[in-house]
């Protein structure tokens, strides 16, 4: 995908797929690129992030602890494949989030903490459904 992106006429030979001089277009917009944010648990998730990533999306966590433990493993594993840390965007998403945990894990280098949430069913209620998470995750951040 990145060689269609970034090249006018693109060719490419891989292990699953192999194509000659052709064109895809509209192109992305900014640098010709579009960023390839991988989720998963597994090593193997975690290695093709730091082999090729952009950027982690790790889900269902318990706590920050679990989250250190992950970036231990994928720091390890981003150093055997040459690359910075700086080049990946991180973001998880954790069980039971607690404000205090973007600090955390912002000082641990998570760029995103997802919230997981179900949204009330009745639409005119969502409003202030929104409003209170505002009021409870950016307000506490200021």
């Amino acid at each position: 995908m990145r060689t269609l992106w970034r090249d006018d006429v693109a060719s490419f030979h891989g292990t699953f797929v192999g194509f000659d001089s052709i064109r895809v277009n509209p192109k992305p917009v900014r640098e010709r690129r579009i960023p390839i944010m991988l989720g998963g648990n597994s090593d193997p998730a975690l290695r093709r992030v730091a082999a090729w990533g952009d950027g982690w999306y790790r889900f269902n966590l318990d706590d920050v602890a679990a989250v250190r433990e992950c970036l231990a493993k994928l720091d390890r594993l981003r150093d055997e494949a040459g690359r910075d840390r700086a080049e990946l965007r991180l973001a998880v998403a954790l069980r039971n989030p607690r404000e205090s945990d973007a600090d955390a894990l912002a000082e641990l280098g998570v760029d995103e903490l997802v919230l997981v949430a179900t949204p009330p069913e009745r639409a005119d209620a969502v409003t202030d459904w929104v409003a209170a998470l505002a009021d409870r995750w950016i307000a506490n951040r200021r």
